[in-house]
């Protein structure tokens, strides 16, 4: 059987189409406002370059005051967070008491990105290896720079080190040497961090330069001591002003990023002009009414084959300018004597190969365009283009009026959705060991319908709704008792069943009362996880057997492992869920206001206008005599309570987004509605 285009090679389809295209001109808008962003950056680093030379900043400035500072005199819990150890202060020290691995107390706020820090403490006595430390760039435990000191019986030292995804690193380009440091004795250690240079002086000698490897992430500071025990009498941390020299280097870093970024846009561009023109030429040959031979088709080819290499080139484009951008980074670098080690020979060298390297590869990516030959890559994974038929052969066999089961089928899942009970009750077991439907000619009948209606279901509910089983009270009304003695079960469908909301209803039902139920049609699947705050209908929820939504869950969510009877329970579990859940508590607030402002301010004693629009938006009917008194009753002493101090407006539990009101009578008001939320008829369907 020959498939049509679309199928064997689904990113024809219109809407994978629309997609490829929207996501090529959102890259191209992003881009050019990385762009705006790169010029805007280049343009404020040439005005500080400008003010810094004309204000006589030739190679320093004087440093800023301290950005932070603790004498530790005293507890500051709003600067400073214990990750692990035993922290105290005592006699105007910071002192870790217990030796273990790695205690740490970490500030609360960031560090400059250029800075001096300078800290005071003495080493204690117990401990072994006696490793103190300051770390920062700290993201966590296992993200950080660090410098520490090391005293133990046998040998003294202080050490660069780094922590990069929990492992940690010591070049041994970062050790140095340190002998003089005795237990108690005061040790003084500052260190100049600008950009990946790092300086270190231990008691006023310099000890160490070093460059970084890697970038850095930013982040705060942190003190620690590592099998050993330590106390902390000052630190100090100042932000570096930029010498003209860093400032001269953030220029160029800058327009070196403009630079790149306008080549970025080529290449966006050039990705987007490619799906375009593939698009173009794969629709010609393939998709619908329009599908022509190869030859006719062969100007879209070409045109096709041009614009995926023009990607390649403006790739190569991007990789030259970064070869050079590069190169030309290493030659001022050799000219600044300061910083002349970082740059050797060997790797002006390797640059100059790379950039031929680069230029090369731009030469083969411009005759590649010139002689393009029409081949281009597909727009996405194609399928063989033909199938055996036998699927179609099963749907066909299946779908049959010589087949009549399939019909009886589904329109027996059709009335246990709309009754809450099968025609044949065994809905999983339809053949001859299940039981015999309470209806046969009845469920013959609809089986005709369906099939003689061109298999749309859509009749068959029409024609279910609109019937009179269908629209018969609950109740029974005065019949009910000599009913319920002939057929207490309701097999000849003299009354409607009571049945309960399923689960998914129940929540959108929530949130429809609020009027916050979000009806849009289609879109993607939306993580279990925000059932309680986005919106959507609720079968837009990913359910899986392992993914599901909770509140849902407790409520007999559907089975994503079977499609039969839906389980209904009936446990305790289930009110206390909806009665903390944030999802019912957010919405009550919501809808209190609303009903509020609907039926006045509610000054009336009874709030009777209140409690009646109340019972009529959750429940769908008016209140009786007996719960109208009770809801006032509850109002009143509600209101009077929650004039005491100290009382919360809601249950506690849920993680509710939405504030209590502030005024008793109006958070009373949004405690009866969460009641009613959680009350039988607001989950029962009647």
């Amino acid at each position: 059987v020959p498939l049509p285009a679309e199928a064997w090679y689904p990113a024809l389809r219109p809407a994978a189409l629309e997609g490829l295209l929207a996501q090529a001109s959102g890259a191209v808008e992003k881009v050019r406002a990385n762009r705006d962003k790169a010029r805007l950056e280049a343009a404020t680093a040439e005005r500080n370059v400008a003010d810094a030379t004309s204000g006589g900043n030739a190679e320093s400035s004087p440093d800023k005051p301290p950005a932070f500072f603790d004498n530790f005199s005293r507890p500051r819990p709003d600067d400073w967070q214990i990750v692990s150890g035993e922290w105290l202060y005592e006699e105007g020290r910071l002192v870790q008491k217990a030796v273990g691995n790695f205690a740490t107390i970490v500030s609360k706020k960031t560090h400059p990105t250029d800075f001096k820090a300078r800290w005071k403490y003495r080493p204690l006595q117990p401990g072994t290896l006696r490793s103190i430390g300051f770390s920062y760039d700290y993201l966590d435990q296992g993200n950080s720079h660090d410098i520490y000191t090391h005293l133990t019986d046998q040998s003294q030292g202080v050490q660069a080190f780094h922590r990069q995804a929990g492992q940690q690193m010591y070049p041994p380009a970062g050790i140095v040497k340190a002998d003089g440091l005795k237990i108690g004795d005061e040790i003084g250690v500052e260190i100049e961090v600008r950009g990946l240079n790092l300086t270190i002086w231990l008691n006023g000698q310099r000890k160490l330069d070093y460059v970084l490897p890697g970038r850095r992430a930013g982040g705060k500071f942190a003190l620690w001591a590592h099998e050993g025990t330590v106390a902390f009498t000052e630190l100090e941390i100042r932000e570096l002003v930029p010498t003209l020299a860093d400032l001269k280097n953030q220029q160029f870093a800058a327009i070196d990023a403009a630079a790149l970024a306008e080549k970025k846009i080529a290449t966006a561009e050039a990705e987007l002009a490619s799906i375009q023109a593939r698009a173009a030429a794969e629709t010609l040959r393939y998709a619908g009414e329009t599908r022509m031979p190869q030859v006719a088709a062969k100007p879209a080819m070409l045109a096709a084959s041009r614009a995926e290499r023009a990607v390649a080139m403006a790739k190569s484009a991007e990789a030259v300018l970064l070869a050079e951008q590069h190169l030309a980074r290493l030659n001022r670098e050799q000219l600044d004597l300061k910083r002349a080690a970082t740059a050797p020979p060997a790797a002006l060298t390797e640059a100059e190969s790379k950039l031929t390297t680069a230029t090369k590869s731009l030469d083969d990516a411009q005759r590649a365009v010139e002689a393009a030959d029409g081949t281009y890559a597909p727009l996405g994974e194609q399928f063989p283009t033909s199938s055996s038929g036998r699927r179609l052969a099963l749907a066909r066999w299946i779908a049959n009026r010589q087949n009549p089961r399939t019909a009886r089928v589904a329109v027996n899942h059709i009335w246990l959705r709309h009754f809450g009970r099968a025609l044949a009750p065994t809905v999983a077991d339809f053949g001859l060991n299940g039981q015999p439907p309470s209806h046969p000619e009845l469920l013959d009948w609809l089986a005709c319908e369906l099939m003689d209606h061109g298999w749309r279901m859509k009749e068959i509910h029409r024609l279910i709704v609109l019937s009179a089983a269908y629209r018969r009270s609950s109740s029974g009304g005065a019949a009910a008792a000599a009913n319920n003695a002939i057929d207490r079960e309701n097999v000849y469908l003299w009354r409607m069943n009571s049945r309960r909301m399923e689960a998914e209803v129940m929540r959108d039902s929530v949130l429809a009362t609020a009027g916050a139920l979000d009806a849009r049609l289609g879109g993607p699947e939306i993580a279990e996880a925000e059932g309680l705050t986005v919106p959507r209908r609720s079968l837009y929820f990913r359910a899986t057997p392992n993914e599901k939504m909770k509140l849902l869950e407790l409520f007999d969510a559907a089975d994503p492992n079977a499609c039969y009877r839906r389980r209904e329970s009936v446990v305790p579990q289930q009110a206390l869920a909806l009665m903390n859940s944030s999802l019912a508590q957010d919405h009550s607030r919501a809808l209190a206001e609303r009903l509020a402002n609907e039926v006045g301010a509610g000054d009336e004693p009874t709030n009777l206008a209140f409690i009646l629009a109340a019972f009529e938006t959750v429940l769908s009917r008016p209140p009786t005599e007996q719960e109208t008194r009770s809801c006032q009753h509850f109002l009143q002493e509600n209101s009077a309570r929650l004039q005491q101090p100290n009382l919360t407006a809601m249950p506690a539990g849920g993680a509710a987004k939405r504030q209590a009101a502030a005024d008793p009578r109006q958070r009373a008001r949004e405690n009866l509605l969460l009641v009613l939320y959680s009350h039988s008829d607001f989950v029962t369907i009647r």
